[in-house]
C-alpha cells in the first residue's frame, strides 16, 4: 500500500497535486509491486524540497520512499523492476537507486537506507 511518511498531509498533496505525472505513475507501480511480492507498504518520506534548488527534489521529480523490514533481496528487486520498467533515459543515471546511511550524494548524507527514486521528465 502507498503510504506517506507519519501520514502528512503536505507529502499527500504534493503526491497529488505537485509532482510529474511520470513520477506519480513510477510511485504507484513500486507501491503495487511491494504490496503483491512482499505483503509491506511503500512509504514516501520526501518529495519536493525547496530548500537545495540545484536538486532534482526541487524539479518535482524525485521522491524518496522507505520499506520498512525490506530485506536486501527484496530491495534489489524492486530496484531492478523499477530500473528496467522505467529507463531514465540515455545516460548512465537510473531511475531507482538504493541508499545507505551515511551515504553522501549530491552533497546530502543520507539519515536512513531507503530509495531515491527519479525522472527524467
Amino acid at each position: 500500500m502507498l503510504k506517506f511518511k507519519n501520514n502528512e498531509q503536505s507529502l499527500s498533496n504534493q503526491f497529488n497535486e505537485t509532482i510529474s505525472s511520470k513520477l506519480n505513475t513510477i510511485l504507484y507501480a513500486a507501491a503495487g509491486y511491494v504490496e503483491y511480492n512482499f505483503n509491506k507498504d511503500f512509504i514516501i518520506t520526501s518529495l519536493v524540497r525547496l530548500d537545495k534548488p540545484v536538486m532534482i527534489h526541487y524539479a518535482q521529480r524525485a521522491a524518496d520512499a522507505e520499506i520498512v523490514n525490506l530485506t536486501l533481496l527484496e530491495a534489489t528487486m524492486l530496484r531492478d523492476f523499477l530500473n528496467s520498467r522505467f529507463p531514465y533515459g540515455k545516460s548512465n543515471l537510473q531511475t531507482c537507486i538504493i541508499e545507505t546511511t551515511g551515504e553522501v550524494l549530491n552533497g546530502s548524507t543520507s539519515t536512513g537506507p531507503h530509495f531515491h527514486i527519479q525522472t527524467i521528465i
